[in-house]
């Protein structure tokens, strides 16, 4: 893994050497709330959907980070789980 430019992260797989780029907008600290990543994301993400533009968030974290809570909100006894 190689962070550069503040935007840009380089991941290699030693196996293979192969290497992928990516580029991202933001990244928060592990001390930043869930209303604050809300506020910087959330809410202008949907008043662009509601204004009509197609919008996509994507979460990427460690396993059992809180993901799927951040984006869903506690899923657990609801019907559409795994959809």
């Amino acid at each position: 893994l190689n962070i550069s430019g503040g935007n840009r992260v380089a991941c290699s797989d030693a196996r293979t050497w192969n290497s992928e780029d990516f580029t991202f907008d933001h990244a928060w600290e592990l001390d930043e709330t869930q209303e604050e990543v809300y506020a910087a994301i959330g809410e202008p993400a949907l008043r662009a959907a509601w204004d009509g533009y197609d919008v996509g968030v994507m979460a990427y974290g460690q396993t059992g980070t809180g993901k799927t809570y951040t984006l869903w909100g506690d899923v657990r006894g609801r019907d559409d789980r795994g959809r």
